[in-house]
């Protein structure tokens, strides 16, 4: 498996890659072209991909924000197929390396209740959970 950042030509297979997650079909304008344009743009932000075989397989958004001392896992989306091969625990793996990168001891994550993977990959690396909110 290789981890590299996203490029513009990637866009399209991102696209793919979140039509066939939970909370992008609940939010189907969320990830577009546009959208995914913005990130790749951003100087606070790194937009990873997981290739198998030169197979665009996974990505994660990661927010930067130095000011705070904090780094954000904005989202982590596996293509189906490749669920349950460690594609997702390799791009978390990532996460932690640029926190350690930028010496940022503070990673949070939005990880919404119905999203059990997540939250398992989560617990499995030793994260809790710290602030309760709602949303209105």
């Amino acid at each position: 498996m290789r981890i590299r950042k996203a490029t513009k030509r990637d866009i399209l297979k991102l696209i793919m890659i979140v039509k066939g997650v939970k909370s992008i079909e609940d939010y189907p304008g969320e990830y577009n072209k546009l959208l995914f344009e913005g990130i790749l743009k951003d100087k606070d932000t790194i937009l990873l991909v997981a290739e198998i075989d030169k197979e665009i397989v996974g990505f994660e958004e990661i927010k930067i924000d130095r000011k705070a001392k904090r780094i954000y896992g904005e989202s982590l989306a596996v293509s189906k197929k490749f669920r349950g091969k460690g594609v997702g625990k390799q791009l978390f793996s990532k996460l932690e390396g640029y926190a350690k990168k930028y010496n940022i001891k503070r990673i949070s994550l939005l990880v919404r209740e119905w999203n059990i993977p997540m939250n398992k990959l989560a617990k499995s690396n030793n994260y809790k959970i710290s602030d309760k909110f709602n949303f209105w």
